[in-house]
This record gives C-alpha cells, structure tokens and sequence, in this order.
C-alpha cells in the first residue's frame, strides 16, 4: 500500500487576476487569503502470477519442460489441455498435413490452426500458419498460451488464442542434447539432436540454436490393424467394382432399365469378398493399400 499527498497553495490575488470580476475577490474574507487542497492517492502492488491475470494465461517454464524429458515443441504442444489436435509429426488429424509434411501446428480450443496466433518473443512468424517445428526445443525457455480469445488486440488469427515462445536467456557456453526413440516396425527408429551456443557477457548476450530430426518410414501396412476381412472390418472395403462389377442397360450407351451388377466371376480369386448391395451382387475389395499409397502405383489385394 502506498500513500502520497501533494499540496497546493492558491493565493486570492492570483484568483483575482484570472476572474472576470474582481469585486468579487474582494469581498472574500482575509483569513481565507490562502488556503489549502490535499489530494490523496491512494493504491496497492501486490506482485502475482499470470494465472491471476484477468485474462487467464498457461505459462510453461523451462523446468517444465525438462521434467517432462525436452520433448519436440509438437510433443509440448500435445501436453498443454488447451490445445486440440495438431497437424504434423505423428499427429495428423485430417489430409491438410499431406501438404506439408514434418510441419507442426498449434490448434487452441480445436478452432483451427489457422486462428491460433504463434509468436516468437512476441513477435509475429511469417503470414500464413506458423511450423512450430522451426522452433528447436533446446533454445525454448518459456511458452505462455493465453487460453482466451485476442481477436481485439492481435486480429482475426487470434481468435481462439496466442501461444509466445520465449527465448533462454543468460546462457553461457556450448549444450548437446540427442533423442533416439524405437518405433517397432518401422526403418530404424526416430532420432533428434540439437546443438545450443550462448553467450553472455561485456554487455553482450547471444544465442545460436539448431536441431536435426530424422523419422523412420512406417508403412501403414505394417500395422496389424489395418487389413482386416470384410467380416470383421467393413469400413476399409469398396463395392464399386474391382475387378470389375458391370451394369446391363437395355438401351444401347448405357441407357434404358439397368439389370443391376454383375460381378466378375474371379471375385474371390483375386482377393475380393463376393457380397451384396442391397439386392444387386458386389465384388469389395481392400482398398486400404490404394488409400495410403498416394505417389505410387497401387494395386488392391
């Protein structure tokens, strides 16, 4: 609590001067030639925490991070209750993660990556969705999310929130830091390494930071869970034809009454399941295969 009084002295000729009748000062009485106004100020400091922020605030410090083993600013990400599914890494929650493989997104209150503000030491990334894999985990001292909308302050893509990357500071000398993890069916495994130089000192404070990461291929088809009998898993089969399914018109050119499907005889030969659509007889087919293998021939079991 502090308290501070000013006090001012007004004299009556100086009143006299600025009136615009002076008879008026005149008439005042000689004991109230001068008087005195006390003004008082009166407020508190009180130091807090920026969960007692009127607009609440997540803050993730550097012990924070390495309690929970340095991972990758995705993997951080992952852990913060605030944020919904993130596009990139082992996280791909829909095909917009096609266009830009390895990259990572932030997704505050599953609003969208694209209404979540990114700042590094407050400033802004380049326009468009910012890649929090730039970001080495190793040179991150601090991440503070505000967990409620800064449309106002920031713009429209800030709607669901801001996450601020901050910086280490003060750090002297040379880090190393490597993560290997073992991914069993895929090439090799997934491995990490960062380098991070810092100096401080003669009023100088510099800070180098760069990682390296490498991820294993892993088919899809690797996972026991993908290709399944149609009796057990229907959802990864298609009835459209293939091998072929073929339709008879009565018309010539594919018009007139259709007689409905007529399967390939070697249906199940091929590995098809012989089934129905309703009435009309159907040839599925697996055509998980065809779905993950978008750059290259496919051929459905």
């Amino acid at each position: 609590m502090f308290r501070h009084i000013w006090k001012f002295t007004v004299s009556a000729p100086a009143i006299a001067l600025s009136l615009s009748a002076p008879a008026f000062a005149q008439t005042q009485d000689s004991t109230n030639a001068d008087s005195e106004t006390e003004i008082v100020v009166t407020g508190t400091y009180i130091q807090g925490t920026a969960k007692d922020t009127a607009i609440p605030v997540s803050v993730v410090t550097q012990e924070d991070i390495e309690k929970r083993g340095s991972p990758s600013v995705l993997d951080l990400i992952k852990t913060l209750p605030i944020a919904g599914p993130a596009l990139g890494d082992s996280n791909q929650f829909n095909a917009a993660a096609n266009v830009r493989n390895g990259g990572g997104t932030i997704n505050i209150r599953s609003l969208g990556a694209q209404r979540t503000l990114v700042l590094l030491n407050g400033r802004r990334f380049a326009a468009g969705t910012a890649d929090t894999n730039l970001l080495p985990i190793a040179a991150i001292g601090r991440v503070e999310v505000l967990k409620d909308g800064a449309a106002a302050t920031y713009g429209s893509d800030a709607i669901a929130g801001v996450a601020n990357f901050i910086t280490r500071k003060n750090v002297d000398g040379l880090e190393a830091s490597v993560d290997y993890r073992h991914v069993p069916g895929s090439d090799g495994g997934d491995y990490t390494g960062s380098l991070l130089f810092g100096y401080d000192g003669e009023g100088v404070n510099v800070l180098l930071s760069a990682a390296y990461q490498h991820r294993a291929e892993l088919s899809v088809l690797k996972r026991d869970w993908v290709l399944q009998p149609y009796l057990t898993s229907p959802a990864g089969w298609s009835g459209t034809g293939n091998p072929g399914a073929y339709t008879a018109y009565s018309g010539p050119n594919g018009t007139g009454t259709s007689f409905g499907y007529n399967i390939d005889a070697n249906c199940t030969d091929v590995g098809g399941y012989s089934g129905f659509a309703g009435l009309s007889p159907v040839c599925y087919y697996q055509y998980m295969p065809c779905g993950f293998r978008r750059s290259r021939a496919c051929i459905p079991i």
